[in-house]
């Protein structure tokens, strides 16, 4: 009889973790279009999450904020690498994004880095891009890692190799690849289409991990337990 009235409660909790778990989930989408302005180089917090500007030939890379026209808006990179120095940045906020959207130039490429580790708790369900042109050029792609160094060895989680559309796709991040700390956005061949890929990110959406996850893996161990004390108690008689 007490191993019915330990399962009965087992089961309850469960339940509960199921039911007020799920009824407390809200996502919240943290959108990055503003200005346009320079943001200048390092971090800038966004709702927790810090948006960070760089390119591979190394050098200052400022973050810039476009909001041209409403497919052509969000985060981009400036740089004195490819981009006509950094005196540019601020002049080139309007009109074509070549000189400040995430792009490359056959020998150096430019990313954003976004750090997750300032909304505990939380998990990574999409990310948005904006400008995408649909002529096969603006190829992209979203990286994840635990270390706060991009480089080619990270987990390569979403791609377009070639886009015809839509010009601001939303692309979501699935099962593991929510958890990671660190999210890279760049383009997809890194070096190869010579200044023909530029795009901005537009977005992210992060969803609260319930407060009753824990709950609910207890219930799950507790259940497997009994199963398995039940099962050597028949063996056993």
């Amino acid at each position: 009889m007490k191993s019915i009235s330990v399962l009965s409660v087992m089961y309850s909790v469960l339940i509960s973790a199921l039911v007020f778990g799920s009824s407390t989930v809200a996502a919240v989408t943290i959108n990055f279009t503003g200005g346009p302005a320079n943001l200048g180089p390092g971090a800038t917090n966004f709702g927790g999450i810090l948006a960070e500007a760089f390119n591979s030939g190394g050098g200052i890379a400022n973050l810039v904020q476009r909001n041209q026209d409403p497919t052509d808006h969000g985060l981009g990179v400036c740089n004195g690498v490819d981009d006509g120095g950094l005196g540019t940045c601020s002049s080139t906020l309007s009109g074509n994004g070549v000189n400040n959207e995430i792009d490359n130039n056959g020998s150096t490429y430019d990313y954003i880095s976004l750090n997750v580790t300032g909304i505990a708790n939380h998990r990574i369900t999409s990310i948005g891009l904006s400008s995408v042109d649909g002529d096969d050029d603006d190829d992209w792609s979203i990286w994840g890692s635990n270390d706060a160094v991009f480089s080619g060895g990270d987990a390569k989680i979403a791609f377009d190799a070639n886009p015809i559309g839509p010009v601001e796709p939303t692309i979501a991040i699935n099962g593991a690849d929510q958890l990671f700390n660190y999210y890279f956005v760049t383009t997809n061949d890194l070096f190869g289409e010579g200044d023909g890929s530029d795009f901005l990110l537009r977005s992210v959406t992060v969803v609260p991990i319930p407060a009753a996850l824990p709950l609910f893996a207890s219930a799950l161990f507790g259940l497997g337990y009994l199963a398995r004390r039940k099962k050597k108690d028949v063996i056993a008689a």
